[in-house]
């Protein structure tokens, strides 16, 4: 009557050792202070702040032309990171129709950010001419990190609960079920003000002081040079989450028909509060009191219409209410003064979804889906804060935002519009396929599917210009401790707001080829072209977003993270013995404008497994890119296949890692016969 499962893993990475010389280090920024071994102060001349650096058109960030007067080598900070997953699943069976389930799965995180952000920056070593050391001078490649030596971390926790009661009523099925979900994640460097001084960090420095002394590796001691930080503004940033929600299920079989109509009903509520713990709720990410409910009602016909013919007929109701904070900035300069307002959000919607699947034969299966969908602004966005205009690009400045794409910094304005006149987005899609068994071989299936879809609304935070903006001159320290004075004047005035594209369509063809036999050789080919592209741009396209181009696929530039590839592809060779010895070879093809910046390319990855006892013991070695492509530990700045955005011009962007080479082993025993 009685099923147990309990599951426990731990995965993670210690990173480098702290204090290692074999790797070099951009220094960072002015909260860095260093010593000879006999703690004498060093100082150092320090590069050039970011908004003296000039900037290529359409590039956000620091280009490579950037000169860096000091290299510090063995300054690496930790990355290390830790994962510890649970699951507990308990299930009771009162009959042979009857059971009662509860299961717990937890995730407790802990990471050491200052490593996790750091990347590679092309740059131009240039000293002072006193230097002679035995770093050459010139282009380099260095380990830049934003966060310096001192703490950077993340905590979470993503505890579930979930239960469940299944039983049967004559031929009827009821299923209800309660969950809860929450996201606890901290992330700080130290306090408000961090002031306690941070580990001594062993390097070699070469360069010049800010007097012109060379400095060639070692001190004139023959001993490394200590780093160390100092006290700084701190970050922090909390997020509490919290899930709650019921679902209930009826299922009623229209006699021996093989027709089944469902009826259910699912309503989850939502609390979001993400914030700055030194903040107040008005300057919150999701101010406290920020809710969103769901509740969706379904009504579904499964019908067998012929002895090959079967539909499927589904109509959904959904009701969204949120409940949302948003703040309400005075000045820019002054936090404080920020007022939190609240708004709501609420709406039903209507979606209709048709299925059908036609079995010609024994080996040929063809189906066609068409429907409706609709997805509600998340509380982040709605909850996006009002503030008034602000000189971008401060260096140094925590309240400066940044600079739109293409403008250099201290040279416009930028305010911000709170999300709350966001509207859900809707869509319309199509899918047309079929499963084809080879006659002569039964282990072989060739599969292949078209889809359509138009997505209307499509969330996306965008920059417009938006007149002129006159601006006062702000002392310094004004909005917080160290804060440089912001020259006042008239600037080009523009606008961060979060909104909806027109419409976005999505389509594309997928095909596979399946040979899975029980014992002997086997294989996969499976392919995809995909397209994903926004219609209807503006004659000035989104400002802001500059890789939103009429019909060209988005990339990571545009309204997400993500870049969709215009081919995707797998393909495997296979070989089970029948003691249960298992050889795979496979390789995954990433196409053009993919998510790692890098021209197309394939991933190798392969498994040996082997009985060593008997077939119900097992030893297995796997390996992920076996062949080590874009093998790289940490991603590299500006080299990164260029992506096109609006007047013909390209957006310089990183070339993001895959990874290094991973082996993975692992012993299975089958207790029992």
């Amino acid at each position: 009557r009685l099923g147990v499962a309990v599951v426990y893993a731990v995965d993670g990475t210690l990173g480098p050792p702290a204090n290692t010389t074999n790797d070099q280090f951009s220094l960072p920024d002015s909260f860095s202070v260093y010593h000879d071994s006999h703690g004498n102060l060093i100082t150092i001349a320090k590069p050039p702040a970011a908004a003296a650096q000039p900037k290529v058109p359409g590039q956000n960030n620091q280009n490579t032309n950037a000169v860096v007067p000091v290299i510090a080598f063995g300054a690496i900070t930790p990355f290390t990171f830790t994962s510890h997953n649970e699951l507990v699943k308990l299930r009771y069976s009162l009959s042979s129709t009857t059971s009662v389930t509860a299961s717990y799965l937890g995730e407790q995180g802990w990471s050491d950010q200052n490593g996790n952000n750091g990347d590679f920056v092309p740059t131009n070593f240039t000293p002072g001419a006193a230097y002679n050391g035995a770093y050459p001078v010139g282009p380099t490649t260095v380990l830049k990190n934003p966060f310096g030596y001192g703490d950077e971390w993340e905590i979470d926790n993503e505890p579930i609960f979930q239960g469940e009661f299944r039983t049967s009523i004559k031929n009827d099925s009821i299923l209800a079920r309660y969950y809860h979900a929450a996201i606890i994640r901290d992330q700080s460097n130290g306090g408000q003000f961090a002031t306690q001084m941070s580990p001594m960090w062993n390097v070699l420095l070469y360069g010049t002081t800010s007097t012109g002394a060379a400095l060639n590796g070692r001190d004139q001691f023959g001993q490394y040079y200590q780093a160390q930080e100092t006290s700084g503004w701190a970050f922090a940033s909390n997020e509490e989450d919290k899930l709650s929600g019921y679902s209930f299920e009826y299922d009623h079989p229209l006699g021996n028909t093989g027709s089944l109509l469902t009826f259910s009903a699912d309503t989850n509520h939502t609390e979001g509060h993400d914030y700055n713990p030194f903040g107040t709720e008005a300057t919150a990410t999701v101010p406290l009191g920020s809710t969103q409910d769901v509740t969706t009602y379904l009504l579904r016909g499964q019908f067998q219409l012929t002895e090959r013919l079967s539909a499927t007929l589904a109509y959904y109701l959904s009701d969204f209410r949120a409940h949302f904070g948003y703040g309400q900035f005075a000045t820019p300069t002054a936090t404080s003064g920020a007022t939190l307002a609240f708004g709501d959000q609420n709406f039903w919607h209507n979606d209709e979804r048709l299925g059908l699947q036609y079995r010609a034969s024994r080996d040929l299966s063809l189906r066609l889906a068409a429907g409706t969908a609709v997805a509600p602004p998340y509380l982040a966005i709605l909850s996006t804060p009002a503030k008034p205009a602000f000189v971008c690009g401060i260096v140094g400045d925590t309240l400066s935002p940044a600079c739109p794409s293409g403008v250099s910094n201290g040279t416009a304005a930028v305010a911000s519009t709170t999300g709350a006149g966001v509207v859900p987005e809707t869509s319309i899609g199509f899918d047309l396929g079929g499963d084809f068994r080879l006659p002569h071989d039964a282990s072989t299936v060739f599969t292949m599917d078209l889809y359509f879809e138009n997505l209307y609304n499509q969330f996306v935070k965008t920059t417009f210009l938006n007149g002129s903006a006159t601006l006062p001159t702000v002392p310094a320290g004004t909005g917080a401790a160290g804060n440089p004075a912001v020259a006042g004047g008239t600037f080009p005035f523009y606008t961060n707001s979060n909104g909806n594209l027109s419409r976005s369509r999505y389509e594309g063809i997928e095909f596979g080829l399946n040979r899975a036999p029980v014992v002997g050789f086997g294989y996969v080919a499976q392919g995809a072209l995909l397209r994903g592209f926004a219609l209807g741009v503006p004659p000035g396209g989104y400002p802001g977003k500059p890789g939103i181009v009429n019909g060209v696929n988005f990339t990571d530039q545009s309204v997400s993270n993500q870049a969709i590839p215009y081919a995707q592809g797998y393909g495997e060779i296979n070989y089970r013995t029948p003691s249960n010895a298992l050889f795979l070879l496979g390789a995954t093809y990433y196409g053009n404008n993919n998510d790692f910046d890098i021209p197309a390319a394939w991933f190798f990855n392969g498994t040996l497994r082997f009985p060593i006892h008997d077939r119900y013991t097992t030893f297995q070695i796997s390996v992920d890119n076996l062949f080590n492509t874009d093998g790289d530990q940490f991603p590299l700045n500006f080299a990164g296949t260029q992506v096109p955005f609006q007047g013909g011009q390209f957006y310089a962007t990183t070339l993001k890692n895959y990874g290094p080479r991973q082996f993975r082993f692992q012993v299975s025993h089958s207790f029992g016969r």
